[in-house]
């Protein structure tokens, strides 16, 4: 949800002691978004077309956040993630 991180993010400006650190994951494109929905089978046709309209929405928001990472391996995004956090593999 962007606007619910967006407005932490607003709030944690106006004070210095919160921290944070925002990820916008995204899927790696708008027909592999669709293609992943459709494959759960547990939305109806409206849910998705609602889903992928709410997503093109929040795409326009990512460039506030702190990463971008691009789910198209979910290991490779979990690096990502991992890497954005400073994170490694010793960390537990």
């Amino acid at each position: 949800d962007t606007v619910g991180a967006l407005a932490v993010q607003d709030l944690a400006e106006d004070d210095e002691a919160i921290s944070v650190r925002s990820v916008f994951v995204r899927a790696p494109s708008r027909a592999e978004q669709e293609r992943r929905l459709r494959l759960r089978a547990t939305d109806s046709e409206d849910t998705i077309e609602r889903r992928l309209a709410e997503a093109e929405t929040e795409e326009s928001r990512a460039h506030r956040f702190d990463s971008v990472i691009v789910n198209d391996d979910l290991d490779a995004a979990l690096r990502r993630l991992e890497a954005a956090f400073g994170l490694d593999d010793s960390v537990g």
